[in-house]
């Protein structure tokens, strides 16, 4: 399994259970490098040599078959942890006694919050701002990295949401309620309303 793609999943796995990383960012690394590799191995992911494989050709493939799928400033961040999460792993198979991670991905540090001049709060950095729907913010909270996901709620419209890498059931529950209470009364359809 070292040196594989397995055993780059193992090695975030094994930062943050043994408190060399933040569970946060160890986790965000975890899944960013295991989608791109997934995507573009398929089942093989597993097996591939990290030591051989072409990180630039890899990712420029994860780009293509996702097109449409992901926005620009997820693309973004999934290059730069695939990048960062390889180059972190190679230098760890390298030198496994004295390999140490940068000291800024040890802890994870709260993201600003800003309000922009519609009223909405933008969350993080510029390659994982979103707007949300409220105003306040709580700078003393950190907050976890968000994904986008795309979600075909009917043809021709699809729902795109980005929420936290580790939503939780509670989490998940309000945001359900909050959605059922946007939702308006289905139309009859055209033909019941002319008197079909």
């Amino acid at each position: 399994m070292r040196g594989t793609g397995a055993g780059l999943v193992e090695f975030f796995t094994n930062l943050a259970v043994k408190g060399r990383m933040a569970k946060p960012t160890a986790a965000n690394f975890r899944l960013s490098c295991q989608t791109v590799l997934e995507t573009v191995y398929e089942a093989g992911w597993v097996d591939v040599d990290m030591k051989r494989m072409d990180v630039e050709d890899v990712f420029s493939r994860f780009v293509i078959l996702k097109a449409g799928l992901y926005t620009t400033g997820s693309f973004s961040a999934y290059k730069s942890r695939f990048y960062n999460g390889t180059n972190m792993y190679l230098g760890f198979l390298q030198d496994p006694q004295g390999w140490k991670p940068p000291l800024k991905m040890r802890t994870a540090a709260p993201k600003p919050s800003v309000v922009n001049r519609s009223g909405s709060e933008k969350v993080g950095t510029a390659d994982t701002a979103v707007a949300t729907s409220t105003t306040t913010t709580n700078n003393d909270a950190p907050h976890s990295e968000l994904l986008t996901h795309h979600y075909p709620l009917r043809p021709g419209v699809r729902a795109v949401l980005s929420l936290p890498e580790d939503l939780t059931k509670r989490e998940a529950t309000r945001l359900a309620t909050f959605i059922q209470a946007l939702a308006v009364e289905d139309q009859p359809a055209l033909s019941q309303a002319q008197g079909e």
